[in-house]
């Protein structure tokens, strides 16, 4: 007993003092260490002589000093921002003679604080920004193409008091109404603009895990396409085993091959010969459906 006392007790780890640290939910760490004061005591840590203290910075505190305008601004726009975020939003389309329209609504009083004012846009539309009418969200977006067409708003609060000017951004997502068949083929087709693009969502529809080793041979014709090292599963391999195992697979690529074709940029997204080998794959389904 003596000689346990004599020892220096040392604790180290995330757990803390408190109930739930000990006795609640949360899991931390905590590697007890025994020995001798003259190997473990504070002054062998943290004395001037001390190897543990050679890696050890000095803090110096900043308690007391006035924190910037600008911070103390932006935390209460943040503040009020995350409440304006709360509230519900919802975004109607209606079809109009060149396009697409969407109106953005809001269902509740924003309670905007004085000297801030609030923008709203679309995400997918950079730049274009609607001031809200009165004391609640209403924005609308004419002349839209499908693929602009998004329940995803931008809010931007913006405060100035006359010295200091701070804008916080965040997005939330509305109620869409109206959302037009098609949409998403049509977000697809926007960005896929890229034969190797279409390579790699097609390795992504179909189920190929590693996307980054899609690549293109030297060769010509459908059979260069490759996905990863030499010998590795082709485009004509991996397309007849969706069309036996998942053919639902080759319904959704059926539809992104048919928007592009509408155009002559999409064609250009096809790699040369494609359209060869997918004939082959369409029939193959249709037949095999037929049959069942």
């Amino acid at each position: 007993m003596i000689e346990a006392a004599r020892q220096v007790r040392l604790l180290l780890g995330s757990a803390n003092a408190t109930h739930a640290g000990l006795e609640g939910g949360n899991v931390g760490l905590l590697v007890e260490m025994l020995g001798r004061p003259k190997h473990m005591a504070i002054d062998h840590l943290i004395g001037p002589d001390a190897d543990f203290a050679a890696i050890l910075e000095r803090y110096e505190t900043t308690g007391g000093v006035p924190e910037p305008p600008e911070e103390t601004l932006g935390r209460e726009i943040e503040r009020h921002l995350r409440r304006l975020a709360s509230k519900p939003l919802r975004a109607e389309v209606t079809p109009t003679g060149d396009g697409w329209c969407e109106q953005v609504r809001g269902t509740e009083d924003l309670q905007l604080p004085e000297h801030c004012s609030l923008k709203v846009r679309l995400l997918t539309l950079e730049g274009t920004a609607v001031t809200q009418n009165g004391d609640r969200v209403l924005a609308g977006f004419d002349n839209l193409v499908i693929a602009d067409i998004t329940p995803f708003v931008v809010l931007e609060l913006c405060a100035d008091d006359g010295t200091t000017s701070v804008e916080r951004t965040t997005v939330v997502r509305a109620e869409l109404v109206g959302d037009p068949a098609g949409r998403f083929d049509e977000v697809i087709a926007r960005q896929v603009d890229t034969p190797e693009k279409f390579l790699r969502f097609l390795a992504l529809l179909l189920g190929l895990g590693d996307l980054d080793t899609v690549a293109a041979g030297e060769g010509t014709g459908v059979g260069s396409w490759t996905f990863g090292p030499l010998g590795s599963t082709g485009v004509f391999e991996l397309l007849v085993r969706a069309v036996a195992d998942r053919p639902d697979a080759i319904d959704d690529l059926s539809r992104l091959i048919d928007r592009l074709q509408t155009t002559e940029q999409g064609r250009a997204v096809l790699p040369e010969g494609f359209l060869d080998l997918w004939e082959a794959i369409t029939e193959a389904q249709s037949r095999l459906q037929g049959s069942t």
